[in-house]
């Protein structure tokens, strides 16, 4: 069975009782965590399960279809309700390095925490990190190389509720293929019950199901067992050689995502879907000062189509004049055909009005 295994200061994903990663949760929601690699002992070389699913690595249709793939996956889930989401996780570990660059030595990262919003109330960030279940001794760099041009495949993730992280079920050598592209990694992650009561279930994204579409016989809180002594003993000692030399390429590659403040940042933004920042752009929506640099950062980090939209509007209004140099330079580290004709128009109206903006645009110029 694959399921979360809680003891003292613990919560364990655990495949047939023997822990693939381990998070060690701080008392106070808001304050970082740690987390250390479990790896499945290798015993049974960590997800194995997954080598049943044949048909899992067809080409991705929908969600319903890959949820009748996923089948053999879930069956081996604790009895409960479940969220599946299509979603972009970023290859890296909330903590500035490559995913898959986790110790079995217990580590602080700063992804295990809840968020606390402007009225004060703690928020769940959602899945956005990944911890890996297998040990860096299964890297093939011939795999890595194959996913590398196939930007839609998927991968699966489970989520760990209250905190950005994910434990990564099937799919290591599709996220450092998306690590070395320095693009996001497409995964199907599910997601248990955040919250239940005897009216209602909750998720970590805010959507529930009612007391009327509980189904029978399907216990609406899932009961996850306790670490026995011996397998608590392994999750606190480290018992392997975990040393393994990445190839220089995955140095760097966490730098390229966001980090666990920004990703706050895009959380506190809210809604940045294309219909409110048009209404935004187009003066049917008000905005507040302070959420420009929110947005910008948001738009920026998540790859919107709106970004480019947005900073042009963020420049053209005087609302927005405090934020310039901040859309600028994220503008610079986008570079494009569409960057480029737009820091070309501001060279030719602006007049070296704002020699701050300037520098920006030059040192761009210099650099393309």
């Amino acid at each position: 069975m694959l399921q979360e295994k809680w003891g003292p200061g613990l919560c364990s994903l655990t495949w047939q009782d023997t822990p693939l990663i381990n998070l060690w949760p701080d008392e106070c929601p808001t304050c970082a965590g740690m987390v250390s690699a479990g790896f499945g002992a290798d015993r049974k070389g960590a997800a194995q399960f997954l080598s049943a699913m044949a048909e899992w690595n067809q080409p991705f249709h929908d969600l319903p279809t890959s949820l009748s793939h996923l089948e053999p996956l879930l069956m081996l889930l604790p009895s409960g309700y479940y969220l599946l989401e299509d979603r972009e996780l970023y290859p890296t570990d909330g903590n500035g390095h490559f995913f898959w660059d986790v110790s079995q030595q217990k580590s602080l990262n700063p992804a295990t925490v809840s968020v606390m919003d402007r009225e004060m109330q703690y928020s769940t960030p959602g899945p956005l990190y990944l911890l890996p279940t297998q040990s860096p001794a299964h890297y093939n760099a011939e795999r890595a190389a194959y996913y590398r041009d196939k930007p839609d495949t998927r991968a699966i993730a489970w989520y760990f509720n209250d905190a950005y992280l994910c434990a990564l079920l099937d799919g290591h050598h599709k996220a450092s293929a998306a690590a070395l592209e320095k693009r996001p990694l497409k995964s199907l992650v599910i997601a248990p019950v955040s919250r239940s009561t005897k009216e209602s279930l909750t998720f970590y994204n805010g959507e529930s199901l009612s007391a009327t579409a509980f189904i029978k016989g399907i216990p609406k809180a899932i009961h996850y067992s306790r670490l026995n002594s011996e397998q608590y003993q392994a999750c606190t000692s480290s018992v392997h050689n975990d040393t393994f030399s990445w190839p220089e390429e995955f140095a760097h590659c966490a730098a390229v995502f966001p980090d666990v403040a920004t990703a706050s940042t895009i959380l506190e933004a809210g809604d940045i879907s294309e219909k409110r920042i048009q209404r935004i752009i187009e003066g049917q929506t008000l905005l507040q000062d302070e959420d420009v640099p929110l947005i910008l950062e948001a738009l920026y980090y998540t790859h919107s189509t709106q970004f480019m939209p947005f900073a042009r509007f963020v420049y053209q209004h005087d609302c927005g004049r405090t934020y310039c140099h901040l859309a600028f330079t994220l503008l610079a580290q986008q570079p494009c055909q569409q960057v480029d004709d737009f820091f070309v128009e501001f060279l030719i109206d602006d007049d070296a009005y704002r020699p701050d903006l300037t520098k920006i645009v030059d040192d761009y110029f210099r650099q393309r």
